[in-house]
């Protein structure tokens, strides 16, 4: 048995019954830990036993100074005698200093809980602050002001989260995976500098306060959107998170996961609208639009007949009421991005 399946079942143990509202937070929180196997690598069983444990604190036989990392630290430690990094993470996690400062606690913190790295902790903060209380995907501001709602302004969680640098900020910046840019001998003369005018690296530039549908899932190499002007709901759009516009310049290691990005894509369409397949088509020529990009259409089976294979297309140029409204993309982001989970 492996780290993470070992602190699922010792989480669900300590959460189910006295706090099954917390446990469902800790599901998705590992569930999104579960989505950076592919950048971590070894270090994944770490993360996402780390996800499973980073709220047992909360756990009322647990609960000792009132500040759950460090109490489910010391549980950890002390009667499991966890992996010293497992313990480190859990007693760090999303910006735990800040608190500790609020509390009193942080020397107690730092002497007896040294900072694990820096990319660790901060996959775990990503994990925890892009997911709300019933364990569904969110945005990191989205998350913020959720806390703020759920405790009140002036409650000692909210004002150490206000005290907590921006994004933009170390250490406590949230993590996501950072693209990998191709070496000199990847690139071509057409890619080595995003130009401007390029919609999909425009997004790309602000990713982390993109909504919803600007990021339904994502790895280092690729993104995944809800199309724009379309009246077609759940019409998905696979972008290459560096420019690039011809498929014969992507890398190994984007070409390396592109069909299975698209067969999860079409299973996750598949489960959210009951589409009875899909449609994948790369074109990469409207102005604006050269970035190559992977469109992924549900075909639903009522889809009128004109409207069939490359008659699909006219289902896209659409605004005002005939288009998919931001919150139905949004909602649809989010339930896609559930199943692909």
């Amino acid at each position: 048995m492996g780290q993470a399946e070992w602190a699922r079942d010792l989480a669900r143990q300590l959460l189910e019954k006295p706090l099954p509202r917390r446990r469902a937070h800790t599901q998705g929180v590992a569930a999104r830990a579960e989505t950076l196997a592919p950048i971590l690598g070894e270090e994944a069983d770490l993360l996402t036993a780390s996800a499973w444990l980073h709220d047992i604190g909360y756990a009322p036989e647990l609960v000792d100074t009132g500040f759950h990392p460090l109490d489910g630290a010391r549980y950890l430690r002390d009667v499991h005698q966890a992996d010293g990094q497992l313990a480190r993470l859990v007693a760090h996690h999303s910006c735990a200093v800040c608190e500790a400062t609020e509390r009193g606690l942080l020397d107690a913190l730092n002497e007896e809980f040294d900072r694990e790295r820096p990319e660790l902790v901060e996959a775990l903060t990503y994990c925890d602050m892009t997911t709300s209380p019933d364990g569904l995907v969110l945005d990191v501001d989205a998350r913020l002001t959720e806390v703020h709602s759920r405790y009140g302004p002036e409650y000692l969680v909210s004002r150490s989260i206000s005290t907590r640098p921006r994004a933009s900020s170390r250490p406590c910046a949230p993590y996501r995976p950072r693209r990998r840019e191709a070496s000199p001998d990847e690139r071509t003369s057409d890619d080595m500098t995003p130009p401007t005018g390029c919609y999909s690296c425009e997004q790309e530039a602000q990713f982390d306060v993109l909504p919803p549908r600007e990021r339904v899932a994502f790895d280092e190499h690729w993104r995944v959107v809800h199309a724009i002007n379309t009246a077609l709901p759940g019409w998905l759009v696979l972008v290459p998170r560096r420019h690039v516009t011809a498929i014969a310049a992507l890398t190994d290691a984007e070409t390396a996961t592109l069909g299975a990005w698209q067969v999860r894509l079409s299973r996750a369409l598949h489960e959210v609208t009951g589409c009875m397949k899909t449609y994948v088509v790369q074109f990469a020529e409207l102005e604006g639009f050269q970035h190559v990009h992977f469109h992924v259409v549900p075909r639903m089976s009522d889809l009128p007949r004109e409207l069939r294979g490359r008659g699909v297309f006219d289902l896209l140029g659409h605004t005002g009421e005939d288009a998919v409204s931001a919150d139905q993309m949004d909602e649809i982001a989010v339930r896609l991005g559930r199943s692909l989970q």
